[in-house]
């Protein structure tokens, strides 16, 4: 799949500070490169309301992403409390 960061994705990248943490979102990203079909990863849902919207868990965080087609924009990454709140 095409993959795209958006800005915010980096400044949320920025703020996470456990090295254990990054390492599991960067393995989470060439998980979704490399597969056809974002449903096919474990812990990724569907947010109910949004058509495109959908988010990938990932220990303590969660990622937002907007699909279209075979195309992945990862928007945003937070911890599971803040996240509903910033995205979509």
């Amino acid at each position: 799949m095409e993959v795209v960061f958006l800005k915010k994705f980096y400044k949320d990248l920025d703020k996470i500070k456990k090295s254990k943490d990054l390492k599991s979102i960067a393995e989470i990203i060439e998980l979704v490169k490399s597969v056809e079909v974002i449903d096919g990863i474990a812990g990724v849902k569907k947010l109910s309301g949004f058509e495109n919207a959908f988010r990938i868990r990932s220990g303590n965080y969660r990622i937002g992403v907007f699909v279209d087609g075979t195309r992945v924009e990862f928007a945003r990454v937070a911890h599971r409390k803040d996240i509903y709140k910033l995205f979509p």
